[in-house]
């Protein structure tokens, strides 16, 4: 069964995040996802808010980083978010974004792999209620265990496009969370979760594959291009060369975008078609589908949706005719 999430800052009005995932909750939207990115309002604490503001949808830091929070602080408060939600919380680890985050705190991001290795090996059995002793190449600790007795265990998947990362999420972790990744990717990302799979002799029942997309539909496909540009800047400020490589792309091609930004009416002009195309699911109802189906033809099992901001009326189409027609796909 395929599964659908939103995804969205803890930037603007908290309680209309709150009122957001009220309305996905009812629309029978599986999951919502919070950024730990930027400097916005803590997404722990809007997590909180929507944990005790609704009833069955999950909720999940998508994602956070081992470098501006300690893994074991990490693990304490994922535990916490878990017991309060009755067990709703998914924990996603990834290598921290550079532009926003990481290089204003000065942050040498370049051995992430390594981190996140460290901080999976002991977030893991910490999540378990485990007392943990561990001794890494990047990151140590001693005696560590939480104080209470977790009533839930945690799932953790990795956000991950690269090779190294993504067999270490095939390898260590519940699922992998790709970013904007496009669809002639998909075949090196999952050979690449594989062999991570395969190393660890794991079997790849079970694991979810999320395909974090920017998404707007609607009856007019122009209206649903021209509102997905909101979002598509921010794949392409983070998206690696080996990515754009099998789209046909390079850095070059994205340089006059990352100049432009934050001008983000000038960001717009500047997105193609084709761009529109490779890195987002945008259109009529039939072509949104489509492009879905083609995904979980390639291996997601899970839609992780960036809504243009404050259309609703996109989530609500999105319900009644993208999401029911892909599901059983």
């Amino acid at each position: 069964m395929v599964e659908f999430s939103v995804h969205f800052a803890a930037d603007g009005d908290l309680l209309e995040k709150v009122k957001l995932a009220q309305f996905s909750e009812k629309l029978g939207i599986d999951m919502v996802w919070i950024a730990d990115e930027n400097f916005f309002r803590d997404p722990y604490v809007l997590l909180t808010m929507i944990a005790l503001n609704t009833n069955k949808i999950r909720i999940g830091i998508g994602c956070t980083n081992p470098y501006s929070r300690h893994p074991v602080m990490t693990a304490v408060t994922a535990s916490t978010l878990n017991d309060i939600s009755s067990g709703r919380f998914v924990l996603t680890l990834g290598s921290g974004s550079n532009y926003d985050l990481l290089n204003h705190l000065l942050v040498d991001g370049r051995h992430h792999v390594g981190v996140c290795r460290d901080a999976l090996k002991i977030m893991r059995p910490l999540l378990k209620g485990m007392t943990v002793t561990y001794e890494g190449k990047y990151l140590k600790v001693l005696n560590a265990k939480l104080a209470f007795a977790p009533k839930h265990l945690t799932p953790i998947y990795l956000a991950c496009r690269g090779p190294q990362m993504l067999r270490l999420a095939g390898n260590l972790t519940d699922g992998a969370f790709l970013n904007g990744v496009p669809l002639e990717y998909m075949p090196f990302a999952l050979g690449y979760l594989r062999e991570g799979m395969q190393k660890a002799g794991r079997n790849p029942g079970g694991f979810v594959i999320a395909n974090e997309t920017g998404f707007a539909v609607s009856d007019n496909p122009d209206e649903a291009r021209e509102l997905v540009k909101q979002t598509m800047i921010y794949y392409f400020l983070s998206t690696p060369s080996y990515v754009l490589e099998a789209v046909g792309l390079d850095e070059k091609d994205l340089g006059p975008l990352t100049k432009a930004f934050p001008d983000m009416k000038k960001v717009g002009s500047l997105i193609t078609d084709d761009m529109i195309d490779k890195f987002s699911v945008a259109g009529s109802p039939k072509e949104c589908v489509n492009k879905m189906r083609a995904y979980v033809s390639a291996g997601v099992n899970h839609f992780s949706l960036c809504i243009p901001d404050g259309r609703t009326d996109v989530l609500e189409l999105a319900t009644r005719e993208v999401i029911p027609k892909v599901r059983g796909t």
